[in-house]
C-alpha cells in the first residue's frame, strides 16, 4: 500500500501512543493501518558495539531516534531524544553522538529534532529551539536546550583531541573509552527498534540494504 496510487498515508491520526494511516485507494476501496507504540521497543546500545553496529542500527530505526538517559543529569537534560529528519553523506550517527558534536550536515529542526519524550518526538510537538556545535571532542548534546542554553550536560568518549574543524570531519573514533557527561556522570543510550527487528545483529549498511531490499539497491 506504499504505491503512490494508493494514496498511503494521505491521512493521519494519532492518539496517545496509536497512530492510524490510511492508504484510501487501496484495492479500489481503501484500508487503515494501526500502528501504537507496543511494536517499537528501545535497546540499550554501548559505543563498545563499534561504529559499524552502532549506525547501521540507527538506520533501521523506524523513526530513526536514539534516547539518552542521565538520571544525574540536570533535569532539562535526563531524558533527551534525537530524532534525524535528513539523510545527508557527512552525518556519522556514532561519531556525532559519541564523539565530536557537529554541525555539518547536523543543525537543529533543519537536519534533525530534540524531544523530551519519545511522544512528543512521535508526534513532532514542543521541540527543543536551542543547539550549538563544533567543538573538539565534546560530543552529544552539547548545550543544547529546550529553550536555550544549557551547560556541561554533554558526553564524549575521545581520548584525544581532534584539530579545530568547524566543517565535515573524518570519523576515526578513539578505543577504550567511557561512556560520561563531562562531569562524570553516568549516561545510557537507547536505539529505538522494531520488535522484529531485536534478533538482528548487523555489522554493515550493506547488510541492513539486504534485510531490508534483497540487496537491490
Amino acid at each position: 500500500d506504499g504505491a503512490a496510487v494508493d494514496w498511503f498515508g494521505r491521512s493521519v491520526a494519532i492518539s496517545g501512543d496509536t497512530v492510524v494511516v490510511g492508504a484510501c485507494f487501496d484495492d479500489d476501496k481503501g484500508s487503515a493501518y494501526v500502528f501504537t507504540t507496543a511494536s517499537v521497543e528501545f535497546i540499550a546500545i554501548e559505543a563498545s558495539m563499534g561504529e559499524d553496529f552502532f549506525n547501521a542500527a540507527f538506520w533501521m530505526s523506524p523513526n530513526s531516534i536514539i534516547y539518552r538517559s542521565c538520571p544525574s543529569c540536570s533535569e532539562v537534560s535526563q531524558n533527551v531524544y534525537y530524532k534525524r529528519i535528513t539523510r545527508r553523506r557527512a552525518f556519522k550517527p556514532y561519531y556525532y553522538i559519541f564523539n565530536n558534536w557537529r554541525s555539518c550536515d547536523n543543525l537543529l529542526n533543519e537536519d534533525f529534532e530534540l524531544y523530551s519524550t519519545y511522544l512528543d518526538a512521535l508526534q513532532s510537538v514542543n521541540k527543543w529551539l536551542f543547539c550549538n556545535y563544533d567543538d573538539a571532542s565534546v560530543g552529544f548534546p552539547r548545550d543544547c536546550g529546550p529553550t536555550g542554553l544549557v551547560t556541561n550536560q554533554w558526553n564524549s568518549i575521545a581520548t584525544d583531541i581532534y584539530p579545530e574543524n568547524h566543517g565535515c570531519v573524518s570519523s576515526s573514533i578513539c578505543g577504550s573509552c567511557s561512556e560520561t557527561t563531562k562531569d562524570g556522570k553516568a549516561v545510557n543510550f537507547y536505539m529505538e527498534l522494531m520488535k522484529s527487528d531485536l534478533p538482528l545483529y548487523v555489522t554493515t549498511w550493506d547488510q541492513v540494504v539486504e534485510l531490508y531490499d534483497g540487496g537491490s539497491s
